[in-house]
């Protein structure tokens, strides 16, 4: 801030926040079909990852199965690296992303990815 008031003395600064979050409130239709078709997309790759789970598969395959259904469905992959954990040494992690571990019968998995469908 310094820097910039030593550069430009006659600059104004304002925090913008307000006005930014104000323009994100507000979505035009084509947005709202966006994001609702991109919605349905990631519940498609749940309920795909869900009918294929079984013991002895790896969280990869979770992700796999998903990744699968948001490409077949238009979208370009996934809009954040997904976190795909089971049992109990990884799913405490919110930042985990190996996905090798096998699952267990009875283990819970945690999915949390979302489809890149049209940015």
């Amino acid at each position: 801030m310094e820097l910039l008031r030593a550069r430009f003395p006659r600059a104004g600064v304002q925090d913008l926040t307000p006005f930014l979050d104000e323009l994100r409130s507000v979505k035009s239709a084509r947005e709202i079909a966006l994001i609702r078709r991109a919605s349905q997309i990631a519940g498609m790759g749940i309920m795909k990852a869900i009918r294929s789970t079984r013991p002895g598969l790896c969280e990869y395959h979770l992700d796999a199965a998903a990744r699968y259904m948001f490409q077949v469905n238009g979208a370009r992959l996934e809009g954040y690296r997904s976190i795909v954990a089971a049992g109990v040494p990884n799913i405490w992690n919110m930042h985990y992303y190996r996905d090798l571990s096998a699952l267990q019968d009875g283990d819970l998995a945690l999915m949390d990815f979302a489809s890149d469908y049209h940015y």
